[in-house]
């Protein structure tokens, strides 16, 4: 079986894509060229306050067109296994579970699932939905050299003037008079820069205007901590309407949110809006694919106060992990230690590999279960 290649692997093949490529240069504007000869060569681009990685990343997993689905069946009912790609790079994506990647081509994507997921799937022949991309070097070396001139379009469309955010006031106090207003200028490339105009606690005088600059990574979860701010007050105030079922899933952008993207959308700023829709959906920011990489022992986990969960000990590409045992279905709930006791962790579907070193250890959890 073809393994998993990095991100770092297929990051360059990336820009053979039309589509990969106008993002780039509507997103960055005037470093756009800078960036793309540096995915030409394979390299990362090294530029201040710009996560073209990130970017890519968002991309990729966000719009990745649909090439193949196959039905698999779990303890829940059936589900789709997806095969979605850019460029050429290819990953795969089941409800609920982490992506799977990255490939470049359709078949070695196919083959990890029929191998991952041989004992669910309803058929080995997946639904084909489209042709695999054609890589075409040629036409993206033509490309390359219109770079420039499409820079110098779509940076007629930037406007640094600034925009007025948010007016927030505190009077909860005698005497306090208190308020602040943030402004937001978009710079280009996906920076920005947020000025607040603020007094005193009378309200009397006003203090020094500030200035932070920000990525648009920061600037969206700056914008979502605020609007959680807001509504923990809120609650907190009895502000907020009765309480009514709602399902978890479905977020909302609050009065911040709300406002960045009308600013994004004025000056064009479209990842800034892909991100905010992306949180919505649930798909921003993205996590990176938990893969276990080896079985080390077993452990109790601490949870509460003298309160304990017997699991396997194991080392993850993102770090030291806690594995409960799997299901009939070779599934696993996987948390990080570095998450935390109250983290409900990951599903992640188990390898033979990994299967064949549970076998192992069960003894050992036994054991520690008493």
């Amino acid at each position: 079986m073809k393994k998993h290649l990095i991100f770092e692997e297929i990051r360059r093949y990336l820009i053979d894509d039309a589509y990969v490529r106008d993002e780039i240069v509507g997103t960055f504007k005037d470093d756009a060229p800078t960036i793309l000869k540096s995915l030409a060569k394979g390299e990362e681009p090294q530029l201040p306050d710009v996560d073209v990685d990130t970017f890519l990343i968002d991309l990729l997993h966000n719009v990745g067109r649909l090439y193949k689905r196959y039905t698999a069946h779990g303890s829940y009912g059936s589900y789709h296994i997806d095969i979605r790609g850019l460029g050429g790079v290819y990953f795969y994506w089941a409800p609920e579970f982490d992506t799977t990647g990255y490939f470049l081509s359709v078949d070695d994507a196919s083959v990890a699932i029929e191998w991952d997921w041989a004992d669910n799937l309803a058929s080995s022949n997946g639904r084909i939905y489209r042709a695999p991309f054609l890589r075409d070097v040629e036409a993206t070396e033509k490309a390359l050299t219109k770079v420039d001139a499409q820079v110098s379009l779509a940076g007629r469309n930037v406007t640094p003037r600034r925009h007025h955010f948010f007016h927030g006031e505190i009077t909860d106090a005698p005497g306090r008079n208190e308020s602040w207003d943030h402004y937001l200028r978009y710079r280009g490339n996906g920076r920005w820069q947020l000025i607040t105009q603020s007094t005193d606690f009378s309200g009397m005088e006003e203090l020094s205007e500030s200035k932070e600059d920000m990525s648009t990574r920061q600037l969206v979860q700056w914008v979502i901590e605020r609007d959680e701010e807001s509504e923990e007050s809120s609650e907190r105030n009895g502000d907020s309407p009765d309480a009514v079922d709602v399902d978890e899933s479905q977020k909302s952008l609050g009065s911040y949110a709300k406002r960045l993207k009308e600013i994004a959308l004025d000056v064009g700023a479209s990842h800034c809006v892909k991100c905010l829709d992306g949180w919505v959906m649930g798909t921003w920011p993205s996590i990176p694919v938990l893969r276990i990489l080896k079985i080390v022992g077993v452990t109790r986990r601490g949870i509460w106060i003298k309160i304990y969960h017997d699991v396997y000990k194991v080392v993850t590409n993102c770090g030291a992990a806690y594995m409960y045992p799997p299901d009939k279905d070779g599934y696993a709930t996987v948390a990080l230690e570095a998450q935390g006791s109250m983290s409900p962790g990951r599903k992640v579907k188990l390898d033979k590999s990994i299967l064949k070193q549970v076998v192992e250890y069960e003894p050992d959890l036994k054991k520690l279960m008493g």
